[in-house]
């Protein structure tokens, strides 16, 4: 860390490629309050008018990580991270665990925050969350990019869906180590 202006700044390199690995550097280095708002921001991501509004209404009675509506995806992965920093505490700091590069390290983020009891999902019901347009370009909502095609060279999605398959066969506390 480099000390400043800034409480710290962490400097991640470029050693490692994919969003895992400066994800956790960041999110094991964080200091916040337990119930302050954690949100791992995506440059594909587009929040709703009001949008800080409507999660402080929601983590006014849950504390833990959100499934938010992004208009793409519907499965079992945590497209944009949401989550009280008691949460993020309780997964050992981790948000993106950095033996992945990128690919699936969000279907494991899911599966450690279900295992947890952790999860609510705001995509669809009642209480369905205003949109968090995920401008993902397999949607066609944008031309695939440099950073896309980074992603997908640096991570095998075959490669990447076997760790997590793998590690879903370990107990929760295993995965966050």
């Amino acid at each position: 860390p480099l000390k400043g202006k800034f409480e710290a700044v962490y400097i991640c390199g470029d050693e490692i490629k994919g969003v895992a690995y400066p994800s956790y550097v960041l999110s094991s280095n964080l200091k916040a309050e337990d119930k302050d708002i954690v949100i791992l921001a995506s440059d594909d991501f587009y929040a709703p008018q009001g949008w800080d509004t409507y999660l402080k209404k929601v983590f006014s009675t849950w504390n833990g990580g959100i499934l938010v509506d992004d208009g793409y995806q519907y499965g079992g992965c945590v497209t944009i991270p949401i989550m009280s920093f008691s949460c993020l505490k309780k997964l050992n700091r981790i948000v993106y665990h950095p033996v992945y590069r990128h690919l699936w390290s969000d279907n494991e983020l899911y599966s450690n925050l279900k295992g947890m009891k952790l999860l609510k999902n705001l995509r669809q019901g009642d209480n369905k969350s205003p949109l968090f347009e995920h401008r993902h370009y397999d949607a066609g909502k944008r031309p695939q990019d440099s950073h896309d095609r980074n992603a997908h060279k640096t991570s095998s999605n075959v490669k990447a869906g076997a760790l997590y398959h793998s590690r879903l066969k370990m107990n929760v506390d295993d995965r966050l180590k």
